[in-house]
């Protein structure tokens, strides 16, 4: 059998699947739904002339070939759809009206019917579900993978089709060209990678447009065939005919046309179509709608091809009623600048038109040979030609003489939009704590949904135009929005789980903002600094914007002043920020044990880590998401590089193997052994072929990287390697070692050049220049040092480390040099004057990995204090300590009086006090407590441990700690006022608490050590060694969570 052959075969017997398949559907869904049974039935029952045609092409098909394992592929499916469309058949005679019968008579029938075993089956294949089944967290009821990715979902596709029992499988992936974008050619290099390995079993069968793309990576190998449509022509002509046969029986019986004007119709289509489908199906929408004595002259009057057949269609849309050819241009408008398919609620956002649904059906009808409706709500072209055919010539003259819609006019519609509908709480979420998996979605979010994610793709589409430029000024309409709306947009980003879009989105903001307006460039820089500081917190708990966001944002922060009105109310006061933005970025918090590597990914995109808990990980270097866990390795992990395409990452660990992961879905992809020792260092070349490793065994490896064959060792230190790099052009290799030397390598061969020596302990870390010029190297003798790649000369030597130097990397443009040391300290260096330009302090133990990011505006730095930082490599100050255990007072905790304050501390001491007047709390936060209070001593109180949790008991005879009750003498009243409620205020889990509910998160670089609390106020130590207190007015939050009981 021919390959197209083959494929019409396929395609019949699938395409009768699917109409037997929805046309039961529609039968049970008309059962329970007596208003629309007459139109179900109807529909679904005029269907069953072309399955039929369908199925007897198939078996004609069949019976024709002479190929044994074909007809046993196909014959028991073919046999299977011809039965149940029998019983389709039967159960529509059952069903389907007589003459006077009633619509109760019509709902009873199907009902009686399908009660008394009147129903279709499909044979379906349940091992298929398990494939899902087991990604499916029964207590959460949420898949455990992200199956919006359509990698994963290829995985699991691909799964599927591993445990399918079929003996063959036809995949059909249609109209293809209509899913441009940039990933295609990844997705088509993909389906030739893995989706084309069992060839016997697997048939893929794809259908496009003519496409480049396509064509250049999917006729890459011998086994893809590639069967041209206007080649074969004569099956195409044929299955139109069938189709043309099959419109004429729908028609005949809703416009009563008879057997002479049906023939006289159906010849005058068949001339006219030339082969296409799509006109025929157009021209048959429009015959519906026209009295069947005009039915013949109307398919006269209309050219034959799509292109003559849209030009008249779109002419008379112009004519007509001003306020309709008004709509009905806006809305073809806006769904050709579209950046997806609209949903009917989406309208009004982008066209200004009515949001009435009623209205904008009446449109879409009106505009039935452009647009249609799929299901119930979503808008889209009825073909790709019909858009192409309004983006071209003769549409845009047709667009351009009646009504001025653009890119522009679009934006500043959904930023009306959304300033008149948005709202705080936009989805009524019950509780402060509240995540997006409780939200109910409503019209209103739906509504919006389009606005809040692409209106600024569509004002960077018009950046140039006067209106925008008008809306960018300090009082435009961009700016009022983002001063007051932001949160509230970013609340209902989150909502719809878009908030990524977000960090996109102001980016391109601050690129389009005229630096001559500067307020709205400084408001855009500050909403990128609030959204990265606290994008987890709003990613994860959407209203916390309003609290904990809008409280741990610096003094100065436009976006705090902006919307300090939206705190709670039950918020009275609230501890005082540093002024500004630090220039730490984000904590990446997730490793269990110290982090020893850290790498960006070549675009900047991705960062990876390596540590002692034996994992790699992956974030997202923009919103600091954890993307994937790489487990493999049985020690530590102690490096880990991505690949020059970012595609995989090599990682070296004390396991001694290098093991290879794809970068995309964390697959492990190949081990690399040969070492009895750990594996300290591993590189890629920069064309990516080779790896190189270096072990504790003395010795370098050359890898191949696509193979995983051992090409080379080079051998020469006298001692284990601690680090190797390639030069730029791939042809050196430098190696740093315990032996105090740096070593120069010929790549190709494995010759030993040139030995650099001059450190007086080991080299720990080297590092290229981004020319090859210059090889920087750090050591254990706390100095970093300049080489000439060339001659090995030692040009300088840096020194500023208190302890050795533990990381070392060059900037992009080479002109920085970053450095990370046992001191918890990075340094920044200038790399052609060697002179310190900053110090970068913040991490609370060694600095074991430093990395710029491509573009040399971030370091990601690694520490033994199980985090990464991301720095601003710009001004490199650090304003405030961010994380790092405090060695100061370790508890707290005030009587239930207030006349009481214990301390305790490491010293294995707690020390009670009597405060000599009344005081309020908040003077408690001033750093020299003695110096604000009068206190006398009452008495210290030994312990055999360290004190670190202080609680008063209700009566105030004992302290609870966390070695049991301590009991003390003096007594405290127990019936003051503001004790009452206090044991239902309290500090949990990283949330401020009030009885049940969850009210205020902290962030996790604000780890809760101690707590008090008195009366209305909470005061909390942190392992930051920060003392905040907080406000709460119990009465309104206490009417709060009575409302939501």
């Amino acid at each position: 059998m021919s390959g197209i052959g083959e494929a019409s075969l396929a395609l019949g017997i699938i395409s009768s699947i699917i109409s037997i398949v929805d046309a039961t559907k529609q039968v049970y869904e008309a059962v329970e739904d007596e208003v629309g049974l007459p139109a179900n039935f109807k529909k679904s029952a005029t269907k069953l002339p072309l399955i039929l045609k369908l199925l007897e092409d198939a078996e004609r098909y069949i019976d024709s070939t002479t190929d044994k394992s074909i007809k046993a592929a196909f014959t028991p499916t073919l046999e299977d759809c011809k039965v149940q469309a029998t019983h389709l058949q039967q159960l529509f005679e059952k069903v389907m009206p007589k003459e006077g019968d009633s619509r109760r008579d019509r709902y009873v029938k199907a009902a009686r019917t399908i009660g008394k075993g009147g129903r279709v089956e499909m044979n379906q294949r349940k091992e298929l579900k398990e494939s899902l089944r087991c990604r499916w967290d029964e207590k959460s009821e949420r898949f455990v993978e992200d199956v919006t990715s359509w990698r994963t979902l290829w995985d699991i596709f691909l799964e599927m089709l591993e445990h399918c029992k079929c003996q063959r499988l036809y995949v059909i992936v249609d109209a293809l060209d209509e899913c441009q974008d940039d990933g295609m050619a990844n997705f088509l290099k993909r389906l030739v990678r893995t989706g084309l390995h069992r060839p016997s079993k697997i048939k893929w069968l794809l259908t496009s447009r003519p496409l480049d793309t396509a064509s250049r990576e999917l006729l890459a190998g011998f086994d893809q065939v590639l069967v041209s449509l206007e080649l074969n022509s004569r099956h195409i002509s044929k299955a139109v005919k069938t189709y043309i046969a099959f419109k004429m029986d729908e028609l005949d019986r809703r416009c009563s046309y008879g057997e002479t004007l049906r023939r006289k119709v159906e010849t005058e289509l068949t001339k006219k179509a030339e082969d296409t489908y799509l006109w025929v199906s157009l021209v048959c929408k429009r015959l519906e709608s026209v009295h069947r004595d005009k039915a013949l002259s109307t398919i006269q009057e209309l050219p034959p091809g799509l292109h003559p057949f849209y030009n008249r269609v779109f002419n008379q849309l112009s004519e007509g009623e001003p306020a309709v050819v008004k709509g009905c241009m806006r809305l073809l408008k806006a769904m050709m600048l579209a950046y997806r398919p609209l949903n009917v609620a989406e309208v009004a956002s982008v066209s200004s038109l009515s949001d009435e649904w009623v209205t904008i059906e009446a449109l879409v009808d009106r505009c039935a040979s452009f647009i249609k409706m799929r299901g119930i709500t979503d808008i889209e072209f009825v073909h790709q030609s019909a858009r192409d055919y309004l983006a071209g010539k003769n549409g845009q003259s047709i667009f351009d003489a009646n009504d001025h819609f653009a890119h522009g006019e679009i934006a500043l519609s959904c930023l009306s939009y959304l300033s008149q509908r948005l709202k705080v709480n936009l989805v009524d979420l019950p509780r402060p704590d509240s995540t997006r998996e409780l939200m109910i979605m409503n019209k209103l979010v739906v509504s919006v949904d389009y606005a809040a994610t692409f209106w600024v793709q569509h004002l960077e589409s018009a950046k140039r135009t006067t209106l925008i430029q008008n809306a960018l000024t300090e009082h435009g309409e961009v700016s009022t929005f983002l001063s007051t709306k932001l949160l509230i947009w970013l609340e209902c980003l989150s909502l719809l789980d878009k908030l990524p879009r977000a960090i996109e989105t102001l980016k391109i903001l601050a690129d389009v903002a005229d630096s001559k307006n500067f307020p709205l460039s400084m408001l855009v820089q500050d909403a990128i600094r609030f959204l990265l500081r606290h994008y987890r917190t709003i990613a994860t708990w959407p209203l916390q914007i309003y609290s904990s966001a809008i409280v741990f944002s610096p003094q100065t922060s436009i976006v705090k002043r902006n919307n300090l009105g939206k705190l709670p109310a039950w918020l009275r006061k609230f501890p005082q920020m540093e002024d500004s933005w630090a220039s730490l970025i984000q904590t990446l918090a997730g490793h269990s044990r110290r982090v020893l590597a850290v790498a960006f990914s070549p675009d900047g995109k991705q960062i990876t880590s390596g540590s002692h808990d034996e994992t790699i990980r992956l974030w997202d270097a923009i919103t600091g998401d954890l993307q994937n866990t790489l487990a493999g390795h049985s020690e530590w992990v102690l490096a880990v590089v991505f690949s020059p395409d970012g595609k995989q990452i090599a990682s070296g660990s004390y396991d001694s193997t290098v093991k290879l992961w794809d970068a995309t879905i964390g697959d492990l992809q190949k081990t690399l052994t040969g070492y009895l020792e750990w594996v300290l260092a591993v590189a890629f070349s920069p064309d990516g072929k080779q790896i190189a490793s270096g072990s504790d065994g003395k010795t370098i490896k050359l890898w191949n990287a696509i193979t995983g064959d051992l090409q080379k060792t080079l051998a020469g230190h006298s001692s284990g390697i601690l680090a190797v790099a390639f030069s730029p052009d791939g042809k050196q290799i430098a190696s740093g070692s315990h032996d105090s030397t740096i070593k120069l390598w010929n790549a190709t061969i494995g010759n030993l050049q040139k030995t650099l020596a001059g450190h007086s302990d080991w080299v720990s870390v080297v590092a290229f220049s981004p020319d090859g010029k210059q090889i920087a190297s750090g050591s254990e003798d706390v100095t970093i040092k300049l080489w000439d790649a060339i001659t090995g000369d030692l040009q300088k030597t840096l020194a500023g480390h208190s302890q050795r130097a533990l990381a070392i990397s060059f900037s992009p443009d080479g002109k920085q040099i970053a450095s990370g040391s046992h001191d918890m300290t990075i340094k920044l260096w200038n790399a052609i004057t060697g002179d310190l330009q900053k110090t970068l302090a913040g991490h609370s133990s060694g600095v074991s990995a430093v990395a710029f990011s491509p573009d040399g505006k971030q370091i990601a730095s690694g520490s033994y204090d199980k985090t990464i930082k991301l720095w601003n490599a710009i001004t490199g100050d650090l304003q405030k300590t961010l994380a790092g255990h405090s060695d100061g007072v370790l508890a707290v905790a005030f009587s239930p009086d207030g006349k009481h304050i214990a301390l305790g501390s490491d010293n294995k001491t707690i020390r009670l006090w009597d405060v000599a007047n009344a005081f309020k709390v908040s003077i408690l936060l001033g750093r020299r407590l003695s110096s604000r209070l009068k206190f006398r001593a009452c008495q210290d109180i030994m312990t055999l441990e360290t004190v670190d949790s202080l609680k008063f008991s209700a009566d105030g005879r004992h302290l609870a700690t966390n070695f049991g009750l301590v009991k003390i003498e003096s007594t405290v009243d127990r019936q003051s006022p503001d004790f009452e409620w206090s044991e239902n205020l309290r500090v949990s889990n990283q949330w401020i608490c009030y009885k049940a509910v969850s009210a205020f998160l902290l962030p996790l670089d604000f780890v809760p050590h101690c707590h008090d609390v008195r009366g209305d106020q909470v005061a909390i130590g942190f392992m930051n060694g920060r003392v905040l207190i907080f406000d709460i007015d119990r009465i309104s939050l206490n009417s709060m969570i009575n409302n939501l009981a």
